[in-house]
């Protein structure tokens, strides 16, 4: 038994990472880096004028 991280995209598309961890807080630790990671890149982008979907990246922490 683990958990993982489900990620729901701003355009509405959800992924579930492939990664189990031991414990609930594990999974929010990594879940919070990787929402920072895709923000961070989102700013990256768009200071470069590219264009990028608008919106936050969500997370669920789900229970395998």
């Amino acid at each position: 038994m683990g958990f993982k991280i489900k990620y729901t995209y701003p355009d509405g598309e959800t992924e579930i990472e492939d990664e189990v961890y031991d414990t609930e807080q594990q999974a929010e630790s990594a879940a919070e880096d990787g929402v920072l990671g895709f923000a961070t890149g989102a700013d990256i982008l768009e200071d470069m004028g590219e264009d990028f979907m608008d919106g936050s990246l969500e997370y669920e922490i789900v229970e395998e």
